[in-house]
């Protein structure tokens, strides 16, 4: 199953990103941003991406599959977003495959799409519990089945 998430990713990368030489492959230097409050955040050093989105993949699906409510589907969506973003495993992409991934998985669950544009106007501090508590708040006024 979890070769079978990274797959996914993998391959919408490489749909959302066929114009581009790097299209399914990983970013091979490190990166980082500053982020809207002006604090510099660092992304998952280039060689520790695939490691690091297996443990995310792993943990997403342990929640994923044990979620029995809207408000637990709504923590292991704004889990699996927040670790895309934080891992940022592409040079170019990460959000609109980021989005896409979150919205297929969404769909599995029988819920129709989010608001991207009210998704991309969420603050990401670099602060894991607070934005991992706004994303899970967002998520779960998104979620119409």
């Amino acid at each position: 199953m979890l070769q079978r998430e990274l797959h996914q990713l993998m391959r919408l990368h490489r749909q959302i990103m066929s114009n581009t030489p790097d299209a399914g492959l990983f970013r091979t230097h490190d990166v980082f941003c500053v982020a809207k409050t002006g604090q510099k955040i660092r992304f998952a050093p280039h060689a520790a991406i695939e490691g690091s989105l297996m443990l995310l993949l792993e943990k997403f699906i342990a929640l994923w599959q044990s979620s029995q409510d809207k408000a637990e589907i709504a923590r292991a969506i704004a889990y699996l977003w927040f670790g895309l973003i934080a891992i940022h495993p592409f040079s170019d992409g990460n959000g609109r495959v980021g989005k896409a991934f979150v919205k297929s998985k969404l769909a599995e669950k029988g819920f129709l799409t989010i608001d991207e544009n009210a998704l991309d106007a969420i603050l990401i501090t670099g602060q894991t519990e607070q934005d991992l508590k706004n994303l899970t708040e967002f998520f779960s006024v998104q979620l119409i089945s």
